[in-house]
């Protein structure tokens, strides 16, 4: 995995989500082609029902860090998350992010 906030959304969506542990795969190639996850690109991969569910999963991730920032807030288009906003939501190894 290239980027380090995909193996923390692996651990993560194992963690929490089991649910979508199938999909993690192609979630996760999407994630490293795209910079991001966006639900345009994920549809190519995934049944819509799964991206709602990881936009679901996210949006709340998104509320507990984002407060009132705006740049955190979801998009009419449904998910468009790029990897900025996921290191900020997944900080847990964010000293990997900056080598």
């Amino acid at each position: 995995m290239e980027h380090p906030v995909s193996r923390v959304m692996v651990q993560r969506l194992c963690d929490e989500r089991a649910d979508l542990v199938p999909y993690l795969t192609r979630i996760v190639e999407s994630l490293e082609r795209h910079d991001g996850l966006y639900a345009t690109k994920l549809a190519e991969l995934l049944p819509v029902e799964v991206i709602e569910e990881l936009d679901g999963w996210l949006k709340g991730h998104r509320a507990q860090v984002g407060g009132g920032d705006p740049s955190l807030a979801g998009t009419s288009e449904g998910l468009a998350v790029g990897l900025e906003l996921l290191t900020r939501m997944f900080p847990e190894y964010a000293d990997e992010f900056f080598r």
